[in-house]
């Protein structure tokens, strides 16, 4: 179905427990696309970047209409908001895939004022890049790169130089698997997971701690499959890893199981989760599916990829939405994925 094979591969099936209701509110219509603008773009802290069908669009801070930057997918905005990293499109046999955002040829930063590119990293043979992400002080990128069944945690200076592999994972007969990539807030480690445990990885390639999903996850209600894929990440909050938010799976509102008849019996829920109580609260509503969180830059906010009736069937269903950390004030920003600020 159009939702599971949205969420990315390597899905593996886990057990969770299902979390709180949430608060319900009005949502507003997404603001309509425009092609690129002619005269320099604003930007700054308080933009937004997202992806949708292949193409990279920004809404400039305070706009109210995001602009199509052109091909791309995994935009990562700047710690200043003035720059974008993002993978480069694949060669056009492969265009179908790189719309779906699972293959990507190249590593690049666009300077989004003037519009001005510049080629960081070409993917060599059958290498394939994903998600890049910034370090907080902007020095440095963080992305995953899989060649064969290996996948690499590579980071590279922001000028393109300095590349290393920090940590691996697969092998001859065995898939290795990296998904949900962010930084650390003190930029001294990054955050990843697999499909058993949340990594914690020193810029060094250390390993500073390793945590069962289930941990921060929970367990599932009956019935109920737990899925790990390629968009969901495990976000720390800004001032530290106290609070995590994250999404899993949920039994499903009658509403989605008429709309998907054929699919697992669950959605996507948003999540926090407090490591000092040890409970984990559900922030969206029934109806809605939701993956791909992040966190405003001061904290209050969760920006995160959804939907919810009546778009369950459309041919892209997805929104960017934000949401209080406290579950309130959920409001629709506009039609797209993966948002990064």
């Amino acid at each position: 179905m159009r939702r599971r094979s949205s969420l990315g591969a390597g899905m593996i099936t886990l057990i969770l427990l299902t979390g709180g209701a949430a608060t319900l509110a009005q949502t507003t219509s997404p603001a309509p696309f425009q092609a690129p603008a002619a005269a320099p773009i604003p930007a700054g802290p308080g933009g937004l970047a997202f992806w949708q069908d292949g193409s990279i669009y920004y809404l400039p801070p305070g706009g109210r209409q995001p602009v199509c930057l052109g091909p791309g997918n995994y935009p990562a905005l700047s710690p200043d908001g003035r720059r974008l990293a993002f993978c480069l499109a694949p060669p056009e046999s492969q265009a179908a895939r790189f719309r779906n955002g699972s293959s990507c040829s190249g590593l690049a930063v666009r300077e989004i004022a003037t519009g001005r590119e510049t080629l960081l990293l070409q993917a060599q043979g059958n290498e394939v890049f994903r998600n890049p992400v910034w370090s907080p002080k902007g020095d440095r990128l963080a992305f995953m790169a899989r060649q064969g069944l290996i996948v690499r945690l590579n980071l590279v200076r922001a000028d393109g130089s300095g590349r290393r592999a920090i940590f691996s994972q697969g092998g001859e007969n065995n898939l290795g698997w990296i998904a949900g990539l962010v930084w650390a807030p003190n930029g001294k480690s990054l955050w990843f997971h697999n499909n058993h445990e949340l990594y914690q990885i020193k810029d060094t390639g250390a390993l500073q701690s390793k945590t069962p999903l289930v941990t921060i996850m929970g367990k599932a209600p009956a019935g109920v499959g737990i899925v790990v894929c390629g968009a969901d990440r495990f976000v720390p909050h800004p001032a530290g890893a106290q609070l995590m938010a994250f999404s899993k799976t949920v039994s499903a509102p009658p509403a989605f199981a008429q709309a998907f008849p054929d699919d697992l019996p669950g959605i996507s829920a948003l999540f926090l989760y407090d490591s000092r109580s040890k409970t984990r609260v559900r922030l969206t509503p029934k109806d809605m599916n939701a993956i791909h969180p992040c966190w405003s830059r001061d904290g209050q906010y969760l920006y995160f990829t959804g939907f919810r009736q009546p778009h369950y069937k459309e041919k892209e269903p997805f929104r960017i939405y934000r949401i209080k950390r406290n579950g309130k004030d959920l409001q629709e920003i506009t039609q797209g994925r993966d948002p990064s600020l």
